[in-house]
């Protein structure tokens, strides 16, 4: 979609396999791209927390 921002990370198991992802969107009018590498470490910590439950 024209105008609109997204960064996603990975979710592991405990085998190193990708389970699923987090991600978070917004149109570009309301986040940057550099916005939403701020939130990168906050998406990667909720990764973690939800890879222990696989």
């Amino acid at each position: 979609m024209i105008g609109l921002i997204a960064i996603a990370v990975p979710v592991f198991d405990r085998n190193g396999r990708v389970v699923a992802s987090l991600a978070c969107h917004a149109p570009k009018a309301r986040m940057t791209l550099d916005d939403s590498k701020r939130y990168v470490p906050v998406l990667q910590s909720a990764a973690r927390k939800l890879a222990q439950t696989f």
